[in-house]
């Protein structure tokens, strides 16, 4: 399995699929809206997607993985900083972090990805691939912590008015010195790019000027 996969193009009817499915109601713990799930939706989109994802990366559909599949809705912040997502790692989807650990971690957490379906993108938007800066000597349970665990706890705060803007500015800016781009792709209409678990992502989700985000999220786990 490659640790990036980018497919121009993925879908032959985008818009039909967003008028069926793309109905963003239910609550997320990221942010945003979600849809329910689309094994409950449509379950024969829902294999036709699943057997299309699993090919595509190679992976034989045994039995033994789990796929959760939905859609996900946001709109700009209007702090700007939180438009931004930090660098990290996918949580489980099914279980809730508290269940994975820097052991555990690749065998329960296979593969993320997400489609991008909003048709008007800012080209500043992208999805960014980071690594450690080299500076750094983390073991790996302490980088997993930092990225899976440790990262969500100042949003949270902020969330919950226990800390100013300008103190989680600086708390970003700080988190991102630990960190150095591996590779940065733009968002684009209809593009598929997915990702190995435990892959460190993050990026400029959205910004003002493209006044939505839509994607289409799948992940592989067991």
């Amino acid at each position: 399995m490659n640790r990036v996969t980018i497919v121009e193009n993925f879908y032959d009817n985008p818009e039909e699929l967003i008028r069926k499915y793309a109905f963003c109601d239910q609550p997320s713990p990221c942010p945003g809206f979600r849809s329910k799930k689309l094994d409950i939706v449509d379950k024969n989109f829902y294999k036709w997607f699943r057997k299309t994802i699993f090919d595509l990366h190679g992976i034989e559909d045994s039995g033994k993985y789990q796929f959760t599949t939905y859609f996900n809705y946001v709109e700009p912040f209007e702090e700007d900083v939180l438009n931004y997502n930090w660098p990290h790692i996918d949580g489980d989807v099914r279980y809730g972090d508290t269940k994975l650990n820097h052991q555990n971690y690749e065998e329960r957490m296979i593969l993320g990805g997400h489609i991008m379906l909003s048709e008007v993108i800012d080209p500043n938007s992208s999805v960014t691939f980071w690594k450690m800066a080299p500076e750094l000597n983390w073991s790996k349970e302490e980088l997993f912590d930092k990225v899976l665990f440790n990262y969500i706890t100042t949003r949270s705060k902020y969330e919950k008015s226990q800390i100013t803007l300008e103190e989680y500015e600086k708390e970003f800016e700080e988190f991102h010195k630990c960190f150095v781009v591996d590779e940065k792709f733009p968002n684009e209409y209809n593009k598929l790019i997915s990702w190995k678990a435990g892959t460190i992502r993050g990026g400029k989700m959205i910004t003002k000027e493209q006044k939505t985000r839509l994607t289409h999220n799948f992940y592989i786990h067991v």
